[in-house]
């Protein structure tokens, strides 16, 4: 648009340079015609003769007048042309002028647009990107809470991984769940991670108020960016008042376990839809975990019920063993405590006590009852109940793990036990704990033959037999027990003679 406009204002200066001197030529041709004829004819009339008449002066001055409107027509023409061109080149110039006014406003207009466009795009890049990172935060949580629900076996665990997941996805500063106390009315806080987390422990709220009490009315994560608008006075658990709150309920089923909670991220921006959406899945997938765990305890429980009950009714058939085996369940537990072991296996090895004579079923019940000692044959009838045992539990898929410890609980150290004979490290550590709890019960115990041992002589019995009949973990797992704690252990169920503090007997071929 320049260069056309450049090249019309160069026309119109040519198309001018190229008029101006024939204009100048007729202009003066015209002013001749117009005065050099009355010129000479005034010369005349000065000079003329006086004889000369009025007739000839009008001829004169007619003439004057003819030559004035000859020349007047000679440049009207190129006056007009002159004037024409003018006003073409005036056109012409207007319309460069605009064309110019609108190239500039164009290209001012386009660069506020691209400018627009520019921002626009800007702000697309960074909510995606900011989508991005909500992305991998919720991923990343995600992730530790599958972890959690794979490996953790109980709440505790899951819940840890949820508010270390939490605190992570939302940038947040410090997270936490109050769990519901049912039996003192209120919630508190057993898990919490970040900045003033210590502080935050044994924390209670009474059921039904503050931050917690809020989100579980509404059932659903909040955000609350003001406290006192929602009319929560805060209870000052941290140092300084949050300025922005997530507060997500955990529930199975209609049953409330608990409330997470973060507050502020570390940008001390306020938490976005984002962040709470974040939350409300981490706790969505967390309570169907902890509903999971809660249906798997129920069954679990209703599990150790049958087998307890199972225990009971073999034990029926001899009135002295009665309440033996969830004795010698109580001091596995109590045992495994003490070597640290993990839940799973703590529980396998209870289940184990209270199913390690199950294989007694098969004996007759004459010979259980019989008062006094065995004969050969009845020996042998007895020994065979850990072999039937491992058969009776290998028959139940879910009770499979057992079947090595109910067969070997009555194998020694040094090779003397039944039925296989096996020693030393051949034997797991959880059947030396079945062991050694199985013979500090029967030592303790009353029998038909014989009263039960005193308390120091079972112990006693137990310490000359480590690292020979007995494990030397396993006897020191036990021995450092607080003889309290065994009293409420064999108080728990019944039975348990010396352990009350009476008897004097010694341990009998026949146990």
């Amino acid at each position: 648009m320049n260069q056309r406009a450049d090249h019309d204002r160069d026309g119109n200066e040519a198309e001018t340079s190229r008029t101006s001197p024939s204009f100048s030529k007729m202009v003066s041709t015209g002013f001749a015609l117009m005065s050099v004829v009355p010129i000479l004819l005034s010369v005349y009339l000065m000079s003329r003769p006086s004889g000369v008449g009025g007739g000839v002066a009008v001829v004169i001055v007619g003439l004057m007048i003819a030559s004035a409107i000859a020349g007047f027509f000679f440049i009207r023409r190129e006056l007009s042309n002159v004037f024409l061109g003018i006003l073409h080149s005036a056109r012409n110039s207007a319309a460069g002028d605009l064309e110019e006014r609108i190239r500039h406003a164009s290209e001012d207009e386009i660069g506020k647009i691209s400018e627009t466009i520019r921002s626009i795009t800007r702000k697309l890049e960074d909510q995606s990107t900011e989508a991005e990172r909500a992305k991998d935060r919720l991923r990343g949580g995600l992730t530790r809470v599958a972890q959690a629900i794979q490996a953790s076996r109980n709440s505790r665990g899951l819940l840890e991984y949820l508010v270390s997941g939490a605190l992570e996805s939302v940038d947040g500063r410090v997270a936490y769940v109050m769990e519901v106390d049912e039996e003192a009315g209120d919630f508190v806080t057993l898990t919490a991670v970040g900045e003033g987390a210590e502080s935050l422990r044994e924390k209670r709220i009474p059921l039904g108020e503050g931050i917690p009490g809020l989100a579980a009315r509404e059932r659903r994560p909040i955000q609350i960016d003001d406290l006192a608008s929602q009319g929560i006075e805060w209870e000052g658990f941290l140092d300084e008042v949050p300025t922005s709150t997530i507060a997500a309920p955990l529930f199975h089923g209609e049953m409330l376990h608990g409330v997470l909670i973060v507050h502020d991220r570390n940008d001390a921006m306020s938490f976005t839809e984002d962040d709470v959406a974040v939350v409300s899945n981490l706790t969505a997938l967390t309570s169907a975990a902890l509903g999971q765990q809660a249906t798997q305890a129920r069954l679990e429980d209703a599990l150790d019920a049958a087998l307890h009950l199972f225990s009971q009714t073999v034990e029926s058939r001899d009135p002295y063993a009665r309440g033996h085996s969830a004795r010698v369940a109580r001091y596995c537990e109590k045992m495994a405590a003490s070597l640290r072991l993990d839940l799973e296996t703590t529980r396998m090895l209870r289940r184990a006590a209270l199913l390690h004579d199950v294989g007694k079923i098969v004996v007759p019940e004459h010979v259980l009852r019989k008062e006094g000692r065995f004969n050969d044959e009845e020996l042998e009838h007895v020994r065979t109940h850990s072999a039937h045992g491992e058969k009776l539990v290998r028959a139940v898929s879910h009770l499979q793990s057992l079947a090595p410890m109910i067969r070997h609980h009555h194998e020694r150290s040094d090779g003397s036990g039944y039925p296989d004979g096996l020693s030393g490290d051949d034997i797991p550590l959880t059947t030396h704990i079945l062991i050694v709890a199985n013979a500090f019960d029967v030592m303790t115990s009353d029998r038909s033959y014989r009263k039960a041992m005193s308390l120091n002589d079972a112990f006693e019995t137990l310490r000359a037999g480590a690292g020979r009949q007995f494990d030397r973990r396993a006897v020191h797992a036990l021995l450092t027990l607080d003889p309290k704690v065994l009293k409420a252990a064999a108080d728990s169920v019944g039975g348990g003679g010396a352990v009350k503090g009476q008897g004097t007997a010694s341990i009998s071929v026949r146990d």
